[in-house]
């Protein structure tokens, strides 16, 4: 079997910036990914990691961005299909959906990208049917969801919209979407050209800084993994986007930290000091860490929630060579 551990670290590239500048953070055994996505999930996972013995987590030393290697890792059309039919996955009421609803300035034209069921563009009408709203789509069953409630959607990847729509939009947006792109770079370049020069493109992604990071490995959080997820991004990472494209960050926000994950983050804390075993169970079922979450509130409180929330403003056009490279 092939172990990544073996792979000359000059073969690992950025899917960032394109450059072999990266380290080896740790490494996840492939039989964990298995596991997790078979028994709470129920999907089979072999045809994205084959004979793999590990995934490595790597970091782009150049933005920050960190990324699993191989990223062949990542999840199909088919996956998502598959792990969407859990009621969970659309949560109709989110907190990014919100926050960026506050933030649409004038806008006239909204264009969703990964729309999923239409919640934010739904929210977005209901605050003023005077703005044009687009969704994109892969997923059919999500797009009829979505135009259900009311929203124009097209069954379109981001690559081919941007070829015809460049400078469309007031007002872009990607919400949980960035965290799943192979190719991050292009996915980023293609969103800018969407939006007008002056518009705004908000992104919202899950934050490895704060609560995603610190539960994910004592609450089982293979989501935050391929095939689900092959990108980790932070406010710093998200910050280098600057760099790469023609746009300037004019505002971040942090999901607070609501009592649920704040119950969540308690318990990991209790069962990485128990060990995570068998009196991490015990724990659970005594309700220790509630008693730890209203102890411990202050502390807590100062960990950020699941996701970050940022909005870049479009400078100018977007380099052609970019856009082909």
């Amino acid at each position: 079997m092939s172990d990544p551990s073996h792979m000359d670290a000059l073969r690992v590239i950025s899917p960032l910036t394109g450059r072999a500048n990266v380290e080896t953070i740790r490494r996840i055994p492939v039989s964990r990914l298995q596991r997790f996505y078979r028994d709470h999930l129920g999907v089979d996972i072999d045809r994205f990691v084959g004979d793999l013995d590990a995934v490595e987590v790597c970091r782009c030393l150049d933005t920050g961005f960190e990324f699993y290697w191989p990223l062949t890792t990542a999840g199909d059309a088919s996956f998502y299909d598959d792990i969407s039919k859990h009621p969970w996955y659309y949560d109709p009421d989110r907190w990014e959906h919100r926050e960026a609803a506050g933030w649409l300035e004038e806008a006239r034209t909204v264009v969703d990208v990964g729309c999923g069921d239409g919640a934010f563009l739904e929210l977005v009408g209901k605050r003023s049917a005077a703005i044009e709203r687009l969704g994109l789509e892969l997923s059919p069953d999500a797009a009829r969801v979505a135009r259900e409630g009311g929203a124009d959607v097209v069954n379109q990847s981001l690559e081919v919209f941007a070829r015809d729509n460049g400078g469309r939009a007031d007002v872009v947006t990607a919400f949980e979407v960035l965290e799943h792109v192979v190719d991050p770079l292009r996915f980023i370049i293609d969103l800018v050209s969407v939006a007008k020069p002056g518009g705004l493109v908000i992104i919202g992604v899950p934050d490895n800084d704060g609560f995603t990071a610190e539960t994910e490995e004592i609450l089982g959080g293979a989501l935050n993994m391929p095939p689900h997820h092959i990108g980790r991004w932070r406010r710093s990472s998200l910050e280098s986007i600057v760099d790469i494209a023609p746009v300037t960050l004019v505002r971040v926000a942090h999901e607070p930290l609501e009592k649920p994950a704040r119950d969540r983050l308690a318990y990991a804390r209790v069962a990485r000091v128990l060990g995570n075993g068998r009196l991490a169970g015990l724990a659970w079922r005594a309700r220790l860490h509630r008693l730890y979450s209203r102890v411990g509130a202050a502390a807590l409180v100062r960990v950020g929630g699941p996701t970050i929330l940022v909005a870049f403003r479009r400078l100018s056009d977007v380099p052609q060579e970019r856009r082909n490279g």
